[in-house]
């Protein structure tokens, strides 16, 4: 905002601010061009900044609301400079939300890197506090259930001394000033990244929007590992092994293609997995939490963690303890009917040996009848008899690979059911005109 005195009318004070703005966002464009950066979205109404400029004015204590899993994307140093060239009384904080999606150890790697970087900050986790709301809330309720029932009475077991106190007990304090606590929780910061999957996965980009998945679902590949991706969906990934050219991770096509035919989303005419539907379900799950990334923080160079590093710092994430508790339960009790100990199972060496849902066990993928499930649609049955003429061919005593018949004319003749009786038709016309 531009410096202003008591002397300084409204119009020019509204000039200087609008001439300000407009030299901001043409600097961040001048930056975008010339290093080639990706620039997040951002909010552009001039109304809204100015009520962050009346807001800091008036404020003691500053407030930035970061999530937790990438939280120095969503922070804002040029706000904390800001606020401390207006005055260097006033203070910064960083709200830490989502750390319930954090292990223990990962929040203290990123406590450690705030501290060292003299931030302050604390961790909050907006679900955890909703369920104790709630549960605060029943208690309530029973309470008030039972007082009627028993003519204002109170139970046997209730202490009152840890009951907060009612509102009206605690009486109103005119004392407070207008601006006590001023919530301004719509405004957006721009910053840069690199790619557009990078936007897409933070949840900063909206999914519904999305025309080009294949970036952000081949980060999703290349960050979660498969098993863990497996074990969520029920699903199996079929891949390329390292012997046969692949990387043993999945591509974003396996995996989309994957769960696509998993879920029965085909497209229409010929019957291809859809994809683009697939992408949308596994984005969000990724932004609400069912799939499961954490940033590492950086080096103290400031250079970004490898994909090594990253993998190592999430790896206590991946088990069964923070799958779905309806899809955790399923495994149990596949692990159970399997003859396996739920505490020394690991989820990503023995979650071949299980079949549950969608997901086969290496036994069973070898079975053509349990194959069959999760195919459908006429490019699926190119899939199928691809399949089985690899397993025809390598049955073979010789490498001439002599097959009962081609491929392709195998189950494409079938019978639909219908009777017109058409048969004969034309020579019976025949006999009629002689």
């Amino acid at each position: 905002r531009p410096k202003w005195d008591k002397s300084t009318t409204k119009f020019e004070l509204e000039r200087m601010e609008s001439d300000a703005f407009l030299e901001w966002r043409r600097h961040l464009a001048m930056l975008q061009e010339d290093h080639d950066l990706l620039l997040t979205p951002f909010e552009r109404n001039i109304m809204v900044w100015k009520q962050l400029w009346r807001v800091v004015e008036r404020s003691d204590l500053v407030v930035q609301i970061v999530d937790a899993r990438n939280p120095l994307l969503f922070r804002s140093r040029d706000l904390e400079k800001y606020v401390k060239e207006l005055n260097p009384l006033k203070r910064n904080l960083l709200l830490v939300n989502k750390a319930d999606l954090l292990t223990y150890q990962q929040r203290l790697a990123w406590a450690k890197y705030f501290k060292e970087h003299n931030i302050k900050y604390t961790f909050f986790s907006a679900a955890n506090a909703n369920e104790i709301l709630e549960k605060q809330k029943e208690e309530e309720e029973a309470l008030k259930r039972y007082m009627e029932e028993h003519d204002g009475e109170l139970p046997p077991v209730y202490d009152p001394s840890n009951k907060q106190k009612n509102i009206e007990d605690q009486g109103d304090n005119d004392d407070n000033d207008e601006f006590d606590d001023i919530d301004l929780s719509d405004l957006i910061f721009p910053n840069f990244a690199y790619t557009n999957g990078e936007l897409v996965c933070n949840g900063v980009l909206p999914i519904d929007q999305l025309r080009e998945y294949t970036g952000p679902c081949q980060l999703v590949a290349r960050r979660i590992p498969k098993y863990f991706i497996e074990a969520v969906y029920g699903i199996t990934i079929p891949t390329l092994g390292v012997d046969e050219g692949g990387t043993g991770v999945p591509t974003s096509q396996e995996l989309l293609t994957a769960y696509a035919r998993a879920r029965g989303y085909m497209t229409q005419g010929f019957g291809s997995a859809d994809e683009s539907r697939a992408a949308r379900y596994i984005l969000k799950d990724l932004v609400n939490g069912k799939l499961l990334y954490v940033q590492p923080p950086p080096h103290e160079d400031g250079s970004a963690a490898s994909e090594e590093e990253a993998r190592e710092f999430n790896k206590e994430l991946y088990n069964l303890a923070h799958l779905p508790e309806q899809r955790r339960n399923q495994l149990v009790a596949a692990i159970k009917a399997k003859g396996l100990s739920v505490k020394e199972f690991n989820l990503e060496k023995d979650l071949d040996k299980l079949t549950f849902s969608g997901h086969l066990s290496v036994e069973d993928e070898q079975n053509k009848s349990y194959r069959s499930r999760t195919y459908g649609g006429r490019q699926a049955a190119l899939y199928s008899a691809a399949n089985e003429l690899d397993d025809e061919f390598f049955l073979q005593k010789n490498v001439k690979g002599n097959l009962k018949g081609p491929f392709y004319q195998r189950n494409a003749v079938a019978d639909n059911g219908k009777k017109h009786h058409k048969s004969n038709k034309k020579n019976k016309t025949r006999r009629l005109n002689k």
